[in-house]
Parts: C-alpha cells; structure tokens; sequence
C-alpha cells in the first residue's frame, strides 16, 4: 500500500503565491477568511519555497527579483548579491540534501549556486543557449549531483530552437545532457518530481500555436520512471485542440493520485502516479493537491480560489 504523502508547506505558499497574492497592497478575500500581502513587494510573486532544513526561512521569485525571509515571511530582503544579472523569475531550486545549497539561472540563462541560503553566488559553468528561457530546476533528493532543467520561450508560432528542452545534470549543473524520450523542438513548462518516490518524475509542455495545425492531438505531459534519464508520454487531449496548450500546472497528491491543469483543457486526474489520465474539465491555473485526502485538491484562477470535496 502506497505510503501517504507528507505535506507540504510550500507546496501551499505556492498556491498563494501563484495568484499573486504577494502584489503590493493586494487584500484577497477567500471564503471567510482574508488573505493580506506580506510582501515581497515589486510585482507578482512566482515561485515560493521553503527551507528543508529551517521551515521559518523562506524563498520568493517575484517581477522584483530574488528574495528571503527569515521570519516566515514577515519581512523579506534581496539576495542577489554576486549575481550580475537579475535573477530569473520561475527557475528556483534547494537542496534537501545539502543545507543551504540554492540554485538559480539570472536573467541571462547562466546557472548559479549558493552554499549559504543565497547570501553568495557563483556560476556553476551552464549557461542555456541564448533562446530559450528556463523554466523550472529539479534537484531530486538523495543526489548531491544530480539536477534537472526545463526550457521554453517566448515565442509561440514556432519553437526557436532545434534541441530537447528538458536537460539532466550528473555533476551538480556544470553541464547537462538532453534526456531521451522527448520530442525536439518542444519548450517545457512544467517539471515536477514525485515527493515520495523521486524516480517519478512528470513533464508538462508550454503552449505554442503554429501556423500549421497539428495534424493529431499532441502530447502535452511526459514521464519518467527512472529519475529523468528518459521519458515516456502519457497524456494527448481526447480532442484534437488544433495547438499546443500549455500545462499549467502539476500536483502529486495523497497515495497515487496526481493533478494537471491544461490551457483550455481544464483539470486531468492520474490514480497510478500519472501513467493515465481522465479529464475532468473545469477551469485551473495552479494546483495544489492534498497530502493525505485523494479527493481533495486546491486550484487558483481569475475569479480566485477553488477547493473540490
């Protein structure tokens, strides 16, 4: 019997922070409670983690750069000293392994760690090819070596690029290979690796509308079941969309289950950790998914907040 997923306070900081209730100034309201801005201020947040080895350090990358608090979010202050470029906005990821190690791409696409929870930077030798934009970093526990990248960019007509957007590291970032399993000329937008069995790894592609219509539906989420040396996929729309929507966002929940959010698809349940799928429709942005209770997930979306029963 599968063991129950932990929770996961950042996987709930993400959610928040996912609508952007960090923006300066914003009250959102949520049921019967209020949800009141924090900071950091700049813009909207985009990604918020938690420190695995302190719960009451926490990390934000907002429109305003790269920040921490040290008080669980009551105050925060810029740690991009070292990095001669702003940090990029999405791709942020800590060690669970290692305490403090942090890595980070700037807004030119070189990669950068810290070994003391961001107060320095040093470039770890990886630099992405100048048209792309990364997207996500996994550092997938148990390695002190190994990461996993995902790549995308801003055009949406035509992939600029001709390689595989999703890279595996196996000497802490200071080069990456493409893994196998995943079609060329194809940006990503999610990566998302299972919290309990790390060799579960889920892949989930950006959007893209090319002059010519795909011919068949495309597949829009991959998977790897050895750590992300190779990928299978495991989902296609049921009706051809005429494009490429973007996966929006991928939750692991409790036992088996997982959650996916689409661009004009909706929301995708997976009961065997997301080798199939069922599409459920709705409306999701970001989701997050209970640790313990299967039936019970969170999404965020331009009317606010959503909880299923």
């Amino acid at each position: 019997m599968p063991r129950p997923r932990l929770a996961s306070l950042t996987d709930l900081l993400r959610w928040c922070a996912g609508i952007g209730v960090a923006m300066a100034g914003a009250h959102v309201s949520a049921g019967d409670h209020i949800w009141r801005s924090q900071g950091p201020y700049g813009g909207t947040v985009r990604t918020v983690a938690v420190d695995p080895f302190q719960p009451g350090v926490l990390y934000a990358m907002s429109s305003g750069g790269l920040f921490r608090s040290e008080d669980a979010g009551d105050r925060w202050r810029r740690i991009e000293r070292g990095l001669p470029n702003p940090a990029n906005r999405t791709a942020l990821a800590l060690d669970g392994d290692v305490a403090g190690r942090i890595h980070v791409f700037d807004s030119a696409g070189v990669l950068y760690r810290s070994l003391d929870q961001g107060s320095g930077w040093r470039p770890t030798g990886y630099r992405a090819p100048s048209d792309v934009i990364p997207m996500r970093i996994v550092d997938p526990p148990g390695s002190s070596t190994v990461l996993l990248i995902a790549l995308s960019a801003d055009r949406r007509d035509v992939f600029p690029n001709s390689g595989v957007m999703i890279l595996r590291s196996t000497d802490a970032g200071s080069g990456f290979a493409p893994v196998t399993g995943i079609p060329a000329q194809t940006g990503f937008r999610e990566l998302v690796i299972d919290p309990t069995n790390p060799t579960i790894v889920l892949a989930g592609r950006d959007g893209l509308q090319p002059a010519t219509p795909p011919a068949i539906s495309p597949p829009l989420i991959f998977r790897s079941s050895n750590g992300g040396q190779s990928f299978i996929p495991v989902y296609a729309p049921s009706v051809n969309p005429g494009l490429v929507p973007a996966v929006l966002g991928i939750a692991f929940g409790a036992s088996d289950r997982v959650y996916a959010s689409i661009d004009g698809v909706g929301v995708l349940r997976s009961d065997d950790n997301g080798l199939t799928w069922t599409e459920l429709g709705g409306t999701a942005e970001r989701l997050v998914a209970h640790p313990t209770l299967p039936d019970r997930v969170f999404s965020t979306h331009r009317e606010g907040f959503s909880r299923s029963y």
